[in-house]
């Protein structure tokens, strides 16, 4: 019985493990696309505005400390506004992709005239990690954002 028990829990490890390099190799494959689209991509809070993470390319764009700093500190107000009625929306469908033509301002204050496609993610996290529901809006998890 002992042997069929370490069977079992054999093909069940193999399986996630499987599970998990495809995993891997997917998400690989995506970063990899993006990277060709995009010229930087970052994820934003659940707030649609707080910078969680982000490559370096979005730091040599808009300067150093992009990282927990608000997206909308790095454009002209009527923009912000933009930023915020398509993040903030309810309409917005769960991955469904937006483009919100914009302006962002560098650290120097250079105008750049960007494509920011936007993916709202929240209620993705929220379903897979109940430990999101009890994080402030601006430390879970919402948006990805790919930057042209």
């Amino acid at each position: 019985a002992s042997c069929g028990m370490t069977s079992l829990l054999c093909k069940f490890f193999w399986k996630s493990y499987v599970t998990d390099m495809q995993f891997m190799v997917e998400k690989e494959a995506s970063s990899s696309i993006l990277s060709k689209v995009c010229d930087a991509t970052f994820w934003l809070a659940a707030d649609g505005d707080t910078i969680l993470s982000s490559d370096q390319r979005l730091q040599a764009l808009l300067g150093s400390h992009v990282q927990e700093s608000c997206l909308s500190q790095h454009m002209p107000e009527v923009e912000q506004q933009r930023l915020h009625f398509l993040t903030g929306s309810p309409h917005s469908s769960p991955s469904s992709v937006q483009l919100l033509h914009t302006t962002l301002l560098s650290q120097n204050g250079r105008e750049m005239q960007v494509d920011l496609f936007i993916v709202n993610r929240t209620s993705s996290f929220i379903d897979q990690d109940q430990a999101e529901k009890f994080l402030p809006r601006e430390q879970q998890r919402g948006f990805l954002i790919g930057l042209r």
